[in-house]
């Protein structure tokens, strides 16, 4: 709508219950949309006034962005290296800027992710996961970091879903990674932080590549 020029700036979006009905969607998915946009610049949400689209300018870029699949290799390893160069800077701001409450949000996360991978649950698992990256770049009290952050991280709970759909080993294994990624942030060390982010992330990354190698592998032999 907003590319098309049905809504321009300064128009006032529908409210929510009509809004998600017209575009088919549930209202906590249309919320979720609104935040990614609202973090972008593109909306305000006025108390008492609605939601207001105030530029199109991020709008129109973020479209230029297409959510990478697990088929589409190069997409995810474009956004695995994207998220390395952000995320492990953003685990040592953490690491030194982290309150008590913050750090507790961090272990409700991680306690979630222990409890939905015995289940186990990749779907739920998946969604605890991308939580605590989120609270991670919150934890930093850097506004950029979040906007950095939901930049990608639609692609990330698409990838995430697929991948652990694809590879429940890895439950365990991303499970005790991001465990030792909180104890750093816990125990305000900055640099075991960014090296347990780092060493988790490319695992991830390694994960992905021999994936795609057995896939090609299989591919080659049918053909």
């Amino acid at each position: 709508m907003i590319l098309s020029g049905e809504i321009q700036e300064g128009d006032k979006f529908p409210n929510q219950n009509e809004f998600a009905a017209q575009l088919g969607v549930s209202r906590p998915s249309l919320r979720e949309a609104l935040q990614v946009l609202s973090q972008l610049g593109a909306i305000e949400q006025r108390p008492g006034a609605g939601t207001i689209l105030v530029s199109r300018t991020p709008a129109l870029f973020s479209t230029k962005i297409d959510t990478p699949l697990v088929s589409n290799k190069e997409a995810c390893m474009e956004l695995m290296e994207a998220r390395r160069a952000v995320e492990v800077g953003l685990a040592g701001m953490a690491a030194q800027r982290a309150t008590k409450a913050e750090i507790a949000d961090l272990r409700r996360a991680l306690a979630d992710m222990d409890r939905t991978r015995k289940i186990p649950d990749q779907v739920e698992f998946s969604e605890h996961d991308l939580l605590f990256h989120y609270l991670v770049a919150k934890s930093t009290h850097n506004r950029f970091s979040v906007s950095l952050f939901n930049g990608f991280s639609q692609a990330l709970a698409q990838l995430f879903d697929k991948y652990f759909r694809l590879m429940p080993t890895m439950l365990g294994v991303s499970y005790r990674a991001h465990e030792k990624i909180y104890r750093a942030i816990a125990a305000h060390d900055p640099e075991q932080a960014m090296q347990a982010m780092d060493k988790h992330l490319r695992k991830s990354e390694s994960n992905l590549a021999a994936y795609y190698e057995k896939q090609e592998r299989s591919a080659a032999k049918k053909s």
